[in-house]
């Protein structure tokens, strides 16, 4: 299981016990580089898993999307035109990433921080999401790991 704590520039990882429901062991899976190499304001926010246990981690205010070994090494990256990248999901082989449009503290005035703010795009990336989770009613869940084996879509 993971979590991006945006603001302190951090993913953590933690265990899920999915008999329990117990989540432990709560270590930094991947910080943003101190030196500011996606971008002062580069926040990591909304991420997926691949197939091969890979993150596809969104770099909001960075203009990219990172792909996060599970050692948390950064192996690929994805630079989009826009700065306001918020999510990636995959679709197939297809990741499929949206921003947001801006307004807030994102542009001035309620307007898009660049013209292709509030933009999806899409890049075909030859690789697979993790299948999805299904809820069973406590009883089994499909998807993720098997005996420690990644399984796909």
């Amino acid at each position: 299981m993971f979590f991006a704590d945006s603001p302190d520039k951090i993913i953590y990882q933690f265990d899920f016990d999915p008999k329990t429901g117990s989540v432990t062991n709560k270590r930094p899976f991947f910080s943003m580089p101190k030196d500011n190499k996606y971008g002062e304001n580069a926040v990591p926010d909304g991420h997926c898993i691949d197939e091969e246990g890979y993150m596809w981690t969104a770099l909001h205010d960075g203009g990219r999307v990172l792909r996060i070994s599970p050692q948390g090494e950064v192996v690929a990256e994805i630079k989009l035109p826009t700065s306001q990248i918020t999510c990636p999901c995959f679709v197939g082989t297809q990741l499929f990433i949206t921003s947001s449009g801006g307004g807030g503290p994102s542009g001035d005035d309620g307007k898009p921080v660049d013209k292709f703010a509030g933009s999806c795009f899409m890049v075909d990336v030859g690789v697979r999401g993790l299948k999805r989770f299904k809820y069973k009613g406590g009883e089994k869940v499909e998807g993720g790991k098997v005996d420690g084996a990644v399984v796909g879509e």
